[in-house]
């Protein structure tokens, strides 16, 4: 558990996992250089409750606190939950026996999606069934459907995979990122179709920027593009989901440098639709400034 200025709603979520009807589990939580009484917070919970156990860090983002956690953790088996996010009573008991009858590596579950006072929004989207490598890989190409405070992994894929990576730019998706290459690299995943978490979404979360997350999600297709895999017409829709929106998002900001960054990508990953890419976006454009026009030509592929 990945923490930082969550004095709101880290004692909330704590109690989810010691509720949990499963009981030999271990909580890592992670302070990322909290300023608030995160900190006090967990301490007192430990306590009296000795699975919980506290580690301090210098703000570094939530990828690098879940490597530490990961460098602390004791148990063949790794799950994930956010400070502000909530795990139903029945979650990992009930995870613990798909695990037991189905042969996969990744397990995660269905959920809510619920306001900052814990209201419904709506179910959390989503797909179930198992997935082989190849298939989920594609699959986070079109969209991540891993929820990740409904994950439950084998420990030893770490090894094989790494750590989350901490690239700034990755933040906010390097949970999408460790799923693409659990994905590429064999790993088999099963979505169990049962609502077991709670998903906080209001408007502080990280997810709620979207022009900075789009630029993560970019940041994972390029950095985890296999052009053997795809076909002429998958690479038009990657482009078309994704890296269209994120180009045409950022030009219109004026944000060139991380549009020229980008195209220039696409110019790597994506050469047999480079002719596509640019009338694409000439139309889409054209017809709204000259001036974007202009930037777009004197960054043509």
């Amino acid at each position: 558990m990945p923490a930082y200025n969550a004095e709101r709603f880290i004692e909330e979520t704590i109690a989810s996992v010691q509720s949990q009807t499963y009981r030999e589990w271990e909580l890592i939580v992670v302070d990322d250089g909290s300023t608030d009484r995160t900190g006090s917070i967990v301490k007192s919970i430990g306590l009296a409750d000795k699975r919980v156990k506290y580690i301090y860090q210098q703000n570094k983002k939530q990828a690098a606190a879940r490597n530490n956690a990961f460098g602390n953790a004791q148990g063949d088996w790794i799950a994930f939950l956010d400070a502000d996010d909530l795990w139903h009573p029945e979650k990992l008991a009930r995870q613990f026996k798909f695990i037991d009858e189905n042969d996969a590596d990744v397990f995660y579950t269905g959920g809510e999606v619920i306001s900052d006072t814990n209201e419904f929004i709506t179910d959390y989207n989503t797909v179930y069934g198992r997935y082989t490598g190849i298939e989920m890989y594609k699959l986070l190409f079109e969209r991540n459907p891993v929820p990740i405070l409904s994950v439950i992994f084998k420990r030893d894929w770490i090894e094989k995979v790494g750590l989350e990576d901490e690239d700034t730019r990755l933040t906010g998706c390097e949970d999408w990122d460790h799923w693409v290459r659990l994905a590429r690299a064999g790993a088999v995943f099963y979505g169990i179709n049962e609502k077991l978490f709670k998903y906080r979404r209001y408007e502080n979360n990280t997810s709620s920027n979207y022009v900075k997350m789009t630029m993560a999600e970019a940041c994972v297709y390029i950095k985890n593009f296999d052009e053997t895999i795809f076909n002429v017409d998958d690479k038009k829709r990657i482009f078309n989901y994704r890296l269209l929106v994120l180009i045409t998002t950022l030009i219109r900001a004026d944000r060139i440098s991380d549009a020229k960054y980008i195209l220039s990508k696409v110019k790597i990953l994506l050469p047999s639709v480079l002719n596509y890419v640019n009338e694409l976006l000439i139309t889409l454009l054209g017809t709204k400034s000259a001036r974007i026009v202009n930037k777009i030509n004197s960054y043509r592929l």
